[in-house]
């Protein structure tokens, strides 16, 4: 993992519901997998980003909405 993606992936796992870590490791390793080879879509980003809100704790659902809207454009690569 690259840096920004081990903040990221940290950040969301303080987020995350109890019992429900698991799919939202696995749903960030798919994630930057992709961005990793230059393969993520914006149509990945979003599948991406529904899973991870509908993990986390509800107070931060938005905060964590808000992040991803404004950076995940930049890991687009397709």
């Amino acid at each position: 993992m690259q840096s920004g993606q081990n903040q990221f992936f940290n950040f969301i796992l303080e987020r995350t519901k109890s019992g429900r870590e698991q799919e939202i490791i696995s749903a960030l390793q798919e994630s930057f997998a992709l961005q990793n080879s230059n393969n993520f879509t914006k149509e990945k980003m979003e599948e991406v980003s529904n899973k991870i809100l509908d993990c986390l704790k509800p107070e931060h659902v938005e905060e964590v909405s808000n992040i991803m809207k404004q950076f995940g454009s930049q890991h687009i690569s397709k």
